[in-house]
């Protein structure tokens, strides 16, 4: 309806499962020229290709440009520091990094700006603060479409994507939250609002692939007390953060043929860490498509893996 010169099955894709990332769409797809991985709404898979058709058909829908429309909805929010890409008007602009060779060197940022609906948005943390407010107040959709954005969706076969409209849909130490971290050249981000209470939660760092999210949760565990004695450390010890080195490796692992059995992986969440006599195990909670498990992976110093195991998790985890 919006985008006539997509092939036949790509046009089946619907707006909603553009924007719950279930449209099937490979990840590495040009908008220009997408094609299908899988059936539509029949499996999760994040594609920024998504998010740059929605601007796209947004743009056919009503004859204006998605940054156009991005810079009036910056201006009737007050949002001073927010630009589709970087604004040639803008002060004290951070300068992003990358690591080259254990070294920090400047960012190739080259392009980014390139598709303002999938990323490239310029902004800084007191305006995504005064984004999330307005978002959860209602100043930019309805109660009803907040809900959609912040409520797990379902696949074509009942099974949760954990995601909903513009968010991952986690629970962070017995909370619900809707998070989301972003990741650009130079750059990274994580912004998240824990739906129970109110509280808003932005970080950021001008160096690239740095996943925040760790940081984030123990932010929110400091606020406020955790309520899931699955998804906190032992009674009276401070949170710790998981180690994201475990955390990849273990992700990389369940992925392998394997462990095809239990489906697609969802979501891997953090719970405690346990040291033992010069060693170090931290549980997580992972779910699949087919169940929840709980997984314990020990290692040593400096991440070397050498345990895993996995058990069907209970039902008050």
């Amino acid at each position: 309806s919006y985008l006539p010169f997509l092939p036949n099955d790509v046009g089946d894709v619907s707006i909603a499962e553009l924007l719950g990332q279930t449209s099937g769409i490979a990840p590495e797809s040009d908008a220009t020229h997408p094609t299908l991985a899988q059936s539509p709404g029949s499996a999760w898979e994040y594609a920024n290709t998504n998010y740059v058709l929605l601007g796209m058909a947004l743009h056919a829908a009503t004859g204006t440009a998605y940054s156009v429309q991005f810079t009036r909805l910056a201006g009737a929010l007050s949002l001073v520091s927010t630009s589709c890409g970087a604004s040639p008007y803008t002060q004290n602009v951070a300068r992003g990094y990358a690591w080259s060779d254990g070294f920090a060197a400047v960012a190739d940022t080259a392009g980014r700006d390139a598709a303002c609906s999938a990323f490239g948005i310029a902004s800084n943390a007191a305006d995504l603060l005064h984004w999330l407010e307005n978002l959860r107040s209602g100043g930019v959709v309805s109660a009803a479409n907040f809900t959609k954005m912040t409520e797990s969706g379902t696949l074509s076969d009942g099974s949760p994507t954990h995601y909903g409209y513009g968010f991952f849909i986690a629970n962070w130490f017995g909370y619900d939250v809707a998070e989301h971290p972003g990741y650009v050249p130079g750059f990274s981000c994580e912004d998240a609002l824990v739906l129970r209470d109110g509280i808003e939660l932005v970080v950021m760092s001008n160096a690239e692939a740095v996943d925040l999210t760790p940081l984030a949760k123990s932010v929110v565990a400091i606020l406020e007390p955790p309520l899931d004695r699955n998804l906190s450390a032992a009674p009276g010890a401070p949170v710790q953060n998981e180690n994201p080195r475990v955390t990849a490796a273990l992700a990389a692992i369940v992925r392998t043929p394997g462990f095809a059995e239990l489906g697609t992986l969802l979501t891997i969440e953090f719970i405690e860490r346990t040291p033992s006599s010069g060693l170090t195990y931290d549980t997580y909670r992972l779910t699949f498509s087919t169940g929840v498990w709980r997984a314990k992976v020990g290692y040593r110093a400096g991440g070397a893996i050498f345990s895993l195991s996995l058990e069907p998790a209970g039902d008050d985890e």
